[in-house]
Parts: C-alpha cells; structure tokens; sequence
C-alpha cells in the first residue's frame, strides 16, 4: 500500500497496486511571487485506478519526480508498487523518470502524439501556402477529423485534395496513423507503425520530424495499446482544479493551489482526523 498526505501531516491513504498518471496542467497564474518568481505549472501525480490525486509539487521538470518519490517514502510508500506511467512526451518528465523509477514502464497519451502529427501537418501548409494561394485560410480544414467537417467544408477539402498538394499528402499520412490506433493488440500495431514510419520516411515531407520523434519513444508509444490509456484523466483533474480557480477568483500562493487540489482531488478521508472545537475568547 502507498500512503499520501497533502497538506494535513495526519492523514494516510492506503492504495493499492497503481499506474502512475503524470498530467502537467496548464499553466497557472498566482496573485503573488513566489521566491522571487512568479510560478506558472503545478504538476500532480494521480492513481489512474480511482483518480486520486497523490502528490502535487511546483513544477514541469525531473525535480517533481523525485519530490514525488522522496514524499512517497517518507510516508511509508512502496515503490515497487509504481509499475507503469502515463505522461506526455516531455524530457523533464521522462528523464526523472528514468533516475528515480527506472524499472517503471512508460506509456505516452495518443492524444499528444495526434497533437505531434497535427503540428506538423499544419508547418506543412504554412510552408507550402506561400507559393499556392488556395491554401489561406483552410488550417481548420486541416487540422479537423474529416467526419467533423461542415458540408462547405467536405466539399473544399475534397477538392483541395486533388489539387497534388503536400499538405494533403501530409494529412492523409495523419489518418492512416490515427488508424493505426484503432488497432487493439501490439501484436498488430507494431508492424503497422514501423511501416507508417518508413513511409513518412521516405516521404520527406513534413510528418517526417513526427516520425523520427515516435522512434525515439518507440516503447512508450507501443505502451498506449497495453493499456490504452488517455488524457481522460488528466483533463478530468485540471476542470475539477480550474473550476475551484475560478470561484477563487485565483490564489495568492502555491500553497493555497496545492491545499485545494488536495481537497478537491485527493478523496482524503476527513472523518479519521480529531474533531477541533473552535472557542471564541475575548
């Protein structure tokens, strides 16, 4: 079992086996300095088994791993018990991993690699636009799933898509890779990817960075079809802190952001603290 305190010393919660769940939530504006520095990225580490929220830190690099496990032990936390986590691509992240979990298996969210293959897409159409004029103004029709298109916009996207543009070359490598992920086994997946990235390859076009950067990951990708997580959670722990920010019309310190997302996201159990009688004296 894993014991997690937030700001109230006291209390313990026992967890079971868990996936460790690294979402960094956009950024966050305080009223005050911080240390000379106004601070921007809280980062939390969740159970992904019933979204409770372990441990939140000031942050977005590998330091937050490692306050996370030195918190983690100080209250009786078993490491071993951290057999896998899910987080974005970020170096920080996957470096602190590495040095303080290092038998933790990683999966990537493929909600930020479409965002990867949606950025490249559109540098495609920015480039390309300057020398063919049909392309102002359609970067939606690009960047949207083709069955989220309006009429007007189904019928411009089919013709510009038989105009020989990069662009819809560009896209059209973006959808064979999200179906890819309609994959359900690795077993299936894995030949498919390394096919898509020798075509993308061999393209020389703009998803070739995105390419070059899923073979660099290439096990943490693979890990999204072991066990299929999204961004669901993350994105379900950042409405639940940015709706408390707004009826708190923001917080003066980090402290008063990390105390909140505690008590709004860490299912602590308040019944197990004493009872304080407030008295009033003169």
């Amino acid at each position: 079992m894993i014991f997690v305190y937030g700001e109230f010393s006291n209390i313990t919660l026992m967890m079971h086996d868990l996936v460790l769940i690294i979402p960094t939530l956009k950024p966050f504006v305080l009223t005050k300095q911080v240390d000379g520095a106004v601070i921007n990225y809280v980062t939390v580490f969740a159970n992904s088994e019933d979204h409770q929220v372990l441990f939140v830190t000031v942050g977005k690099d590998a330091k937050t791993v490692k306050e996370f496990k030195k918190d983690l032990k100080a209250h009786g936390g078993k490491l071993e018990k951290i057999t896998e986590a899910c987080l974005d691509m970020s170096e920080a992240f996957k470096k602190g991993l590495r040095e303080e979990f290092p038998s933790v298996l990683l999966t990537f969210y493929n909600f930020h690699l479409m965002q990867l293959l949606n950025k490249a897409v559109d540098e495609v159409r920015r480039q390309e636009q300057k020398t063919r004029p049909e392309l102002k103004g359609t970067r939606y029709i690009w960047l949207k799933n083709d069955w989220n298109h309006s009429q007007a916009q189904q019928g411009l996207f089919k013709e510009l898509c038989d105009c020989n543009l990069q662009t819809a070359e560009a896209t059209h490598l973006k959808a064979v890779f999200q179906d890819i992920f309609a994959c359900n086994a690795i077993e299936t997946a894995e030949p498919l990817l390394k096919q898509w990235c020798d075509w993308v390859t061999q393209s020389q076009i703009g998803p070739i960075k995105a390419a070059n950067t899923i073979k660099k990951n290439w096990h943490g990708v693979l890990g999204w079809f072991r066990s299929n997580f999204t961004n669901g959670l993350m994105e379900s722990i950042n409405s639940l802190i940015q709706a408390a920010k707004g009826r708190s019309r923001g917080f003066r310190t980090s402290r008063y952001l990390k105390t909140m997302i505690y008590l709004i996201a860490g299912k602590l159990d308040l019944q197990i603290l004493p009872l304080r009688i407030a008295t009033r004296t003169k």
